[in-house]
């Protein structure tokens, strides 16, 4: 059986001196979070805020397969989830197939309900890709639609 000495009053013992430690311890550690989590709290809240969330912009032709001489509407919209982006310029990009370079043909800017049309009369045969993309002027940021495709018979 182990017996544990008496202190003497006013000296803690090897386990009580040990036990403070590890509370001191604890009690630095968890004020030193407790004092890095104010400012931590006051900075997350800017950063949120200031962080930019991408709009959407996308694309629809009104036919993808036309004859030459023939026009085509590509339509598109541009939003962040229910806001619709008004006034906002958008351009009407166009690659041919098996190449990789996009052209600006056009550009335009969104109605108050965020659309945008764009009617193209192609002026050669062959197989086209168009796409839109809103470079800058809200506060959203970059958006590009997906590519859609356009083939032009004679």
């Amino acid at each position: 059986m182990t017996t544990h000495p008496t202190p003497r009053p006013g000296r803690p013992t090897r386990h009580t001196r040990r036990v403070g430690l590890v509370l001191a311890s604890a009690m630095l550690v968890t004020g030193a979070v407790a004092a890095a989590a104010p400012s931590y709290a006051a900075v997350a809240p800017s950063v949120a805020s200031t962080s930019v969330t991408s709009a959407i912009l996308s694309v629809s032709l009104s036919d993808h397969s036309i004859t030459l001489g023939d026009s085509v509407t590509v339509k598109g919209r541009l939003h962040h989830g229910s806001t619709n982006l008004s006034g906002a310029v958008v351009e009407l990009q166009r690659r041919k197939s098996g190449t990789s370079t996009w052209y600006t043909v056009a550009s335009k800017t969104t109605n108050s309900s965020g659309v945008v049309r764009f009617t193209i009369t192609p002026g050669r045969t062959g197989t086209y890709y168009y796409r839109l993309v809103h470079y800058k002027g809200t506060a959203y940021g970059y958006a590009r639609s997906s590519s859609t495709r356009l083939r032009i018979s004679s």
